[in-house]
């Protein structure tokens, strides 16, 4: 009973001589200098636990952070992705104005400087380039004053000429279309012959004569004759000649002035009026 009683009092002994000693030591370890560097060696291992708590602590507040702010990243991106698409589609409406705008501005000038005829701007609207048929689908019919067999032109030269007319649309027939045939005239040589369309992208110009040279390059244009087009109205540029001493006609290769593939824009001359061929009498 003694011992157990005296148990707690010694207890309370070893703990105050204990911190006596400690207090001894810290007091002694100061007064020589030695605690700054006792307390720069326990500051290590203290700085490291200190981090690593840190680093702990902020990836918790980043895992509780990141949803909220991935959601509003989120939305941000989609505003700004929607953004940039209307953008680009501001752009290319746009680029296709200026092209027109420029399409348009050529051919104002051009029927400016030629003001021997009236002329209507018309739209390309569809094509119809089949093995046998090369044709267009222009935006303006009769309502627009439009009639068949008018010449169909750019600032480079003839396309063709109405085929077909309705209300709101016509049907050009293009240099092109094997069924397209065109008195024509050469620009140097001023010789005479008929421009007929081809199943290739060029033209073909018959029925010249044998001892009219005929020249690369040449300029070929409508002749007039006929009277189903306007006289002078560029075809195209001879890029072949073919003679034979067995045939009484040469022939030439022409390349269309107008690459009927790339129009978008087209005139078309309404004061000129084709001369219609005669009908026979009754009973001739």
């Amino acid at each position: 009973m003694t011992m157990a009683g005296h148990t707690p009092e010694r207890i309370r002994w070893r703990l105050f001589l204990t911190f006596v000693a400690i207090s001894l030591v810290l007091l002694l370890l100061e007064t020589t200098g030695y605690l700054s560097a006792v307390a720069g060696y326990l500051r290590i291992p203290l700085s490291a636990a200190q981090s690593l708590v840190t680093g702990r602590v902020r990836g918790i507040q980043s895992a509780v952070v990141t949803p909220r702010e991935l959601a509003a990243l989120r939305a941000e991106n989609e505003e700004l992705r929607q953004r940039v698409a209307e953008l680009e589609r501001q752009n290319e409406e746009l680029v296709e104005l200026q092209a027109e705008y420029t399409v348009l501005s050529t051919l104002l000038d051009y029927a400016k400087e030629n003001p021997e005829y009236r002329r209507v701007a018309a739209d390309v609207v569809g094509w119809d380039t089949s093995g046998f048929v090369r044709t267009l689908i222009i935006n303006r019919g009769e309502r627009d004053g439009l009639g068949e067999g008018m010449p169909v032109e750019t600032e480079r030269g003839l396309v063709g000429r109405l085929v077909a007319v309705f209300r709101h649309s016509a049907q050009v027939q293009m240099l092109t279309d094997p069924g397209s045939s065109i008195n024509a005239r050469l620009g140097a040589s001023r010789a005479d012959g008929v421009v007929q369309g081809q199943l290739t992208s060029h033209l073909k110009m018959k029925w010249i004569e044998q001892d009219i040279p005929v020249s690369e390059n040449e300029l070929v244009m409508t002749s007039g004759i006929g009277g189903n087009l306007p006289p002078d109205l560029v075809i195209g540029r001879v890029t072949r000649v073919e003679q034979s001493a067995s045939e009484l006609f040469q022939e030439a290769e022409v390349r269309p002035a107008v690459d009927s593939s790339r129009l978008e824009i087209v005139l078309i001359i309404t004061d000129f009026e084709p001369v219609a061929p005669e009908q026979p009498e009754d009973g001739e």
